[in-house]
Formats: structure tokens, sequence, C-alpha cells
């Protein structure tokens, strides 16, 4: 389980499924955390072996209605490898 916790025969068969996969859509994006998102970006660069590209490569369609509900609140810690630009100011 070298491969952030996925089974080899696992990883393989998320590469079967993703072989033809160009774009990725995810909706609801405002129910995500930044965590969340990150883990997304960590298992598609595992998934597509591209671990340089963010998102592995794909093309990746964020969606919602960000009116709709107050955004997911996130405590990040000052050692955190998130980047800054992921994670916004949620005190005003």
């Amino acid at each position: 389980m070298g491969d952030g916790g996925l089974r080899p025969s696992d990883l393989n068969t998320f590469r079967c499924a993703f072989r033809r996969v160009k774009c990725v859509i995810i909706d609801e994006v405002r129910m995500m955390s930044a965590d969340q998102l990150k883990l997304v970006d960590c298992r598609l660069r595992q998934i597509t072996q591209r671990l340089t590209e963010p998102f592995g490569g794909l093309d990746v369609i964020l969606c919602g209605d960000l009116r709709q509900l107050p955004p997911v609140l996130l405590m990040v810690s000052s050692d955190s490898p998130l980047s800054p630009g992921i994670i916004s100011n949620t005190s005003h």
C-alpha cells in the first residue's frame, strides 16, 4: 500500500477505469474542503502516473452555486502542505 493507501490491485482498477478520461467534473464544489480537493489532486496524480502535473494532467471543472451555502470551513495549521491559493480567509 505504498501509493497513499491504495492496494496495487485497486490502483490498477482505477487506472483501467480512467484510461480514457480527459476531464473530471466536480459538482457542488462548495461542499468540499481544501483538504478534500487536495486529496482528489493527489489521487488523480497517482492514477494517471503524472505526479508533477496538477490533477494528473486531467482537465477539472468545478461547478456549484457559490451563493447557495456558506463555504466549508477549514482549520489549517501553519505547517499545512496546502497551497495558500487554495485556502481562503473565512473570518470576514
